[in-house]
C-alpha cells in the first residue's frame, strides 16, 4: 500500500532558539512529503522541499555608497530520506549584492550544498559532495534568515574561512553515559576536500582538511573549537598555506537571555613573503520576549579588505520580530570605527524582510 501526503511543515520551538546548536542542514520550514512507497526498487521514507528569500533597504554615510536595496538571496532546497539510513540534500542560491565600499559585488548562481549521507548511528555518519565547513558557529550556519542580525560577523563576511567543502566528512553525536544525568552532547566533526578551477571553495586551491570538536549541555549552552587547513589560492607559491583556528561558545541565561562569542586566528605561511596574521573576535547578548528580540553584538578584526593593517569595530544594535513564524522583520543600527583604512569611520542603517516558503 502507498501512502503519499504532502503537509506544510511547522517551525518548533521559541524564538530564543532562532540558532539552532546542532544539525544546521535540518530544514525548519518547506512542504513535508510523508512518502511510503517504492521507486525503482528504492524505498522512499521522506521527501522535504523548500526556500527562503531575503531582501534590505540599507544606508551609509559613506559618500560612494548611500541608499540601496538588494535581494539579497533566493534559496532552494531539496531533502531526500530513503532506505532508511541514506539522505539526499540539494542546496542552490542566487545571491545578488551590490557593490559597497566595504564590501565585493556578489551576484550568481551556484549550487550550495549536494551531497549523499549515510547514518551508521547517531555515533557515525558520512557524507561525500558538497557540504557547509563545520567550522566554528557561524561557518555552517548557511540560512542566515534563522539568525539574529542582517549582517554577519566580519570574519564570515569577508569569508576567511571558505563557507563550502568538496570532499568527504565524518561526523557524530556522542552523549557519554558518566555524564548523562548532566545531559551532555558531544558533536564532532573531520573533513578532507580539493579545491581547483574545476572544484570551487573561495579562498581555496588544491588540499583542504579540517576538524571540529563541540561539547554542550541541552538548553544550556555549548562550547567547541574548530581546526582547518588549505592551500591558498591568489599566492605566487602553490606551496602557501593557511591554518586557521577558532574557539566559540554560547551559555543561556535566566530570563531569555543568551551569550555567545567567537575568536578566530589565522595564518598564512608564505615561501616568498613574511607570513602575514589574521584575528577576529565577536560577542554578543540577546534579550527574547516573545515574537520579539533584541540583540547586540560588538566585534574586532583584522580587515585586510581594507588595507593591509586595516582594523575594524563594529557594535551592531538588532531588533527582530518573527510575524506569523514565516515572515521574519528587522532593524539594525551599525558604528563601524575604522584604523589605517582605506574609509573612514561610518555608520549603517537596514531594514530587512525574510520569508520561508
Amino acid at each position: 500500500m502507498t501512502a503519499f501526503t504532502i503537509a506544510a511543515s511547522q517551525w518548533v520551538g521559541s524564538a530564543a532558539h532562532a540558532e539552532p546548536t546542532g544539525r544546521l542542514d535540518r530544514s525548519p520550514y518547506g512542504w513535508l512529503l510523508a512518502v511510503d512507497t517504492d521507486v525503482l526498487g528504492v524505498h522512499i521514507d521522506r521527501a522535504h522541499v523548500g526556500g527562503w528569500a531575503d531582501a534590505a533597504l540599507r544606508t551609509s554615510d559613506l559618500d560612494e555608497e548611500g541608499t540601496n536595496v538588494s535581494v539579497n538571496h533566493l534559496n532552494a532546497f531539496a531533502d531526500v530520506r530513503f532506505e532508511d539510513h541514506w539522505q539526499l540534500f540539494v542546496e542552490a542560491e542566487l545571491e545578488y549584492r551590490p557593490a559597497l565600499a566595504t564590501l565585493s559585488r556578489e551576484n550568481d548562481l551556484e549550487v550550495e550544498q549536494a551531497y549523499l549521507k549515510y547514518s551508521f548511528s547517531d555515533r557515525l555518519e558520512v557524507r561525500v559532495g558538497r557540504f557547509s565547513t563545520p567550522f566554528g558557529f557561524w561557518t555552517p550556519v548557511h540560512w542566515t534568515i534563522r539568525t539574529d542580525t542582517v549582517a554577519p560577523p566580519l570574519f564570515e563576511s569577508r569569508r576567511f574561512v571558505p563557507e563550502q567543502q568538496v570532499g568527504a566528512r565524518v561526523s557524530g553525536r556522542i552523549f557519554p553515559r558518566a555524564l548523562q544525568p548532566l545531559d551532555v552532547e558531544v558533536n564532532y566533526s573531520v573533513w578532507g576536500g580539493y579545491a581547483s578551477d574545476e572544484v570551487d571553495v573561495d579562498g581555496a586551491r588544491g588540499a583542504t582538511m579540517g576538524a571540529d570538536l563541540r561539547i554542550g549541555a541541552m538548553d544550556r549552552g555549548f562550547l567547541g573549537a574548530s581546526f582547518h587547513r588549505q592551500d591558498t589560492e591568489g599566492t605566487a607559491d602553490p606551496r602557501d598555506r593557511e591554518n586557521d583556528a577558532v574557539v566559540y561558545g554560547e551559555l543561556s541565561l535566566p530570563a531569555h537571555f543568551t551569550l555567545r562569542g567567537e575568536y578566530l586566528y589565522q595564518r598564512t605561511h608564505r615561501r616568498s613573503a613574511p607570513d602575514s596574521q589574521i584575528h577576529s573576535v565577536y560577542g554578543k547578548v540577546r534579550w527574547d520576549h516573545g515574537d520579539w528580540s533584541l540583540n547586540y553584538r560588538f566585534e574586532r578584526s583584522d580587515d585586510p579588505d581594507l588595507g593591509p593593517d586595516a582594523l575594524q569595530r563594529i557594535d551592531r544594535f538588532t531588533i527582530g520580530y518573527s510575524l506569523l513564524h514565516r515572515v521574519r522583520l528587522k532593524a539594525e543600527y551599525a558604528r563601524h570605527r575604522t584604523l589605517r583604512a582605506s574609509v573612514p569611520d561610518f555608520d549603517t542603517f537596514a531594514l530587512w524582510l525574510g520569508v520561508f516558503f
